[in-house]
């Protein structure tokens, strides 16, 4: 099987969130490998936004030695939510590795679920 890869970048704020949404059609060893200044807690769930007390997956991504984490998924809609603990923002390189091409690609930000795309999304601070 080839493997299909993604990066997106985002600026995460200071204590601030970025969820990133996966629509997995089959089952899927999927990676996530990040790179930022810091460690980062990412907090995974099937079909629904994850919680402190509700998710499937919770996995400390650490930026500095970008080393991958891997995990075995099975079909549907995954929300995957990278947290920025530290009082400094984070910009972040997330770079996405699966081994079947599928409808894996629809990446959201939390504000208004705008498609990122390795593209910056607005800050919540805009007033505009």
């Amino acid at each position: 099987n080839d493997i299909h890869e993604v990066q997106l970048n985002n600026t995460i704020e200071s204590l601030g969130s970025w969820t990133v949404v996966l629509q997995i059609n089959q089952p899927q060893r999927l990676s996530f490998k990040v790179s930022s200044r810091t460690t980062l807690s990412c907090f995974a769930k099937l079909d629904g936004s994850p919680t402190l007390v509700d998710f499937n997956i919770l996995e400390i991504l650490d930026g500095r030695t970008m080393e991958a984490t891997f995990w075995d998924l099975k079909p549907g809609r995954w929300y995957f939510s990278i947290k920025n603990e530290e009082y400094l923002d984070q910009d972040i390189l997330l770079t996405i590795n699966t081994n079947t091409k599928s409808q894996i690609f629809s990446p959201c930000c939390e504000e208004n679920c705008r498609i990122i795309l390795g593209k910056k999304t607005v800050s919540r601070h805009d007033n505009s």
